[in-house]
């Protein structure tokens, strides 16, 4: 499918008020990407971990024997080993400027990727707002983020999802999930969801650490949950179907992915398995392009602003005293 931009106003030019509107905005987001990718190395909490990345890793293809052993290559996430690489060995980058050059990248494949829906500043603003998106992916864990920007390219420049996901998962290997939802994406709902739960029970049944190669480390390590974000989250679900029940062809197609891949997390989530939460990173940023696609603002629309604007006000001011991304969850800390 190929996007079509906003069509311009049909008489006139522009009030001076959106241009400059626009210009405040677009000057702002600016700032926000070049502070970024000129910040301190190292600074996050993740960032010793990306600099021996760019140190050390080096591709290794004479594993790849049988389909098994391709298929765990691929898990090793090969794109993000060959984009280390050539930073570090091809571009003569030292570890540190590759850092910066990771989020400069992924910021300015973001920022076409919004030019390029119906409400670009729309899709800016709530993905600077949201805790676990700008500051998360885009400060502290970068491959996630570089895959998400990937994919959000891809896929606003026509690519199908599957084939945009299955790129991403290259770079970070939660993106096989968003393969996996937009392939399920194509029947119905219905057959979606039961592809869905088919797909669980084998997880569940699966040995994850055998799979997990270079993250085997964190085979034993679980959320921590509570009412509240099973609340939150079926909010989002029941909005997100409002989307897909409101909306024609062809962004009923987008909107499905995201039901079925919230679906899809939750379930991992529900289940136990390691690094689950961060899979949730990805279904708000398909909820953002939902939003910033919409053909027209219908009920629906406007309380899927609403709601994502305080819920995610909220967790900005819940991360201040909680360093666990579920934490931010936590409505007691109101009574």
């Amino acid at each position: 499918m190929r996007l079509q931009a906003a069509s311009a106003p049909s008489e006139g030019r522009a009030p001076v008020a959106t241009v400059a509107t626009d210009a405040v905005l677009a000057s702002l987001w600016a700032i926000v990407v070049l502070a970024f990718a000129v910040r301190d190395v190292p600074r996050s909490s993740d960032d010793a971990a990306y600099i021996l990345n760019f140190t050390d890793l080096e591709l290794d293809w004479s594993s790849i024997t049988d389909t098994l052993s391709a298929a765990l290559f691929w898990i090793e996430e090969p794109l993000w080993t060959a984009y280390c690489v050539i930073a570090t060995q091809w571009l003569g980058l030292t570890p540190e400027d590759a850092i910066r050059l990771t989020v400069l990248l992924s910021l300015l494949l973001v920022t076409v990727a919004a030019l390029r829906t119906v409400r670009p500043a729309l899709f800016l603003g709530l993905y600077a707002l949201v805790p676990y998106l700008l500051i998360t992916v885009n400060y502290t864990q970068l491959r996630q983020g570089f895959a998400l920007a990937v994919f959000l390219w891809l896929w606003t420049a026509g690519r199908r999802a599957p084939i945009a996901a299955l790129i991403a998962s290259g770079f970070h290997t939660s993106f096989l999930l968003v393969l996996f939802a937009g392939l399920l994406a194509r029947f119905r709902i219905a057959t979606g969801v039961l592809g869905v739960a088919a797909a669980l029970l084998v997880l569940q049944q699966l040995e994850l650490a055998d799979f997990l190669g270079r993250r085997a480390q964190y085979a034993e390590e679980v959320e921590t949950l509570n009412v509240t974000f099973w609340l939150a989250q079926a909010g989002f679900l029941t909005l997100t179907f409002a989307l897909v029940v409101n909306w024609g062809d062809p962004l009923r197609g987008l909107a499905r992915l995201t039901l079925l891949y919230m679906v899809f997390a939750l379930g991992v989530v529900a289940i136990g398995l390691p690094l689950s939460g961060r899979l949730l990173y990805i279904a708000t940023a398909l909820q953002l392009l939902c939003l910033s696609m919409a053909p027209e603002k219908t009920a629906a629309w406007w309380a899927f602003v609403a709601v994502s604007a305080l819920f995610f006000s909220y967790t900005h001011v819940a991360t201040l005293d909680a360093s666990d991304f579920h934490q931010t969850y936590r409505l007691a800390r109101w009574f």
